[in-house]
Parts: C-alpha cells; structure tokens; sequence
C-alpha cells in the first residue's frame, strides 16, 4: 500500500511539472568528465557502464513505481540511453535514461510491474524514460518522467 502511495506521488509529481510547463530533464548541468577539467557537480558515466545491471537495475524500479503502459500491457526496459551520478548533500544523486518497450504482462492480470515477469514482446521502441534517485544513503526513487515515442 506504501509503495503504491510513493508511486502516485511521483506519478502526480511529474503530471504537475508537465502541466506547468517545467523542463523534466533530470540531466540539466551535467557533462563529460574530462581529465585534466574541475570535477563538476554532476558527470555522465561512461556508455560501457550503461551495459551493467547497477544501471538497468535503476530502469527498472523506476518501472515498478511508475504505471508506464502502452494500451494493455506494461511496458519494459529495451536500451539504456544515458547516466550520470550527481553531488548531493550527504550522498550521490543518479540519474537514468532508458527506452521502453511493450512487455508480456497484461495491466489487468498482473497487479504491479515486475522485471522478471514482464519481458520485451518487440524490440520497436514506443518510450523514454528518466528517473532520478539518492543513492546513498539508502538508495531513494526521487522522480520518474516517461514519455510515449511515436
């Protein structure tokens, strides 16, 4: 009941950012690390990094708290697009974009979205995803934004 609580938070949070016409990039300010530059406040990972579970494992609870679906059926990760890790007080911020794809689970019979039962049903793109959490300490989902791609 809690978890279905913060996931309409988030979902009402990101409606009224929308509504108001408020950016949902979760990635404003970062950049590249260069070697020899500042360390700036927030910094994308490197593209190979984007491969490994810790990333995918981000896409996927910010799924499980975000009814993202295309018509019947939750939607799934297909691709990580981007990442970055952010300074905050006390702890790191991460940020995560990923594409979707509709899944094998059916809105009506599955109560929630899970990773290990919603598997991809196509590989044809139908929509991006950001979210942002605190990562330490413990790892928090702050925001989810999804969009439908045509």
């Amino acid at each position: 009941m809690v978890r279905r609580m913060q996931g309409l938070v988030i979902v009402a949070a990101a409606t009224v950012l929308a509504a108001l016409g408020l950016p949902n990039d979760f990635f404003e300010g970062c950049r590249e690390l260069e070697p020899d530059a500042e360390h700036p406040d927030c910094v994308y990972v490197p593209r190979e990094w984007l491969k490994s579970e810790t990333y995918r494992s981000f896409a996927h609870v910010a799924l499980g708290n975000y009814s993202f679906h295309s018509g019947d059926y939750y939607n799934t990760v297909l691709k990580m697009t981007r990442a970055a890790n952010r300074r905050i007080l006390m702890g790191i911020g991460t940020a995560v974009e990923f594409t979707t794809v509709p899944s094998s689970c059916k809105v009506t019979d599955t109560p929630v979205y899970s990773k290990e039962l919603c598997r991809p049903t196509s590989n044809k793109v139908n929509g991006l995803c950001q979210a942002k959490f605190n990562v330490f300490p413990p790892r928090r989902l702050l925001a989810v934004s999804c969009r439908t791609l045509a």
